[in-house]
């Protein structure tokens, strides 16, 4: 069993580090070589974040969301997207937009809070499952 859970804290682990290599290098190309590829800015750094906050938390609490992680999560996100924006200013044709900030915290909120969702759904799964019973409609209280 626990040779099992080392496997899966691993897979997580590397999602995450993939993940956020393919985000960091993505926002510090220059300018030139992204120009005419995303068509709607904001949409890309919402679902960026949204994935992002969605694999931390993961890796975070994978058996067990709690406030203290939401709350860590969150914030790792955020910093990590001013930190972002403000290193954009160092790439040319790039610069920091807020605009571009308030859509990865926005992406970060729905991230975290689709990995809850995914959390709720899949234990009740899985305790119906190892119950012998059918999923049943009411999910367990997160917090």
């Amino acid at each position: 069993m626990e040779y099992h859970r080392g496997v899966a804290n691993w897979i997580r682990v590397s999602l995450l580090a993939g993940y956020w290599i393919t985000i960091f290098t993505s926002t510090h190309l220059p300018g030139r070589f992204v120009q005419g590829v995303v068509s709607n800015d904001k949409m890309a750094h919402f679902c960026g974040f949204a994935g992002l906050a969605f694999l931390l938390a993961w890796v975070l609490a994978p058996f067990r969301p709690s406030r203290r992680v939401i709350v860590v999560t969150f914030l790792v996100a955020i910093t990590y997207a001013a930190m972002d924006e403000l290193t954009q200013t160092l790439v040319p044709n790039r610069g920091a937009d807020i605009h571009d900030w308030y859509a990865d915290a926005a992406g970060s909120m729905i991230g975290i809070f689709a990995y809850m969702v995914s959390w709720v759904f899949a234990s009740e799964l899985c305790s119906n499952f190892l119950a012998g019973s059918q999923l049943t409609a009411s999910p367990q209280k997160v917090l």
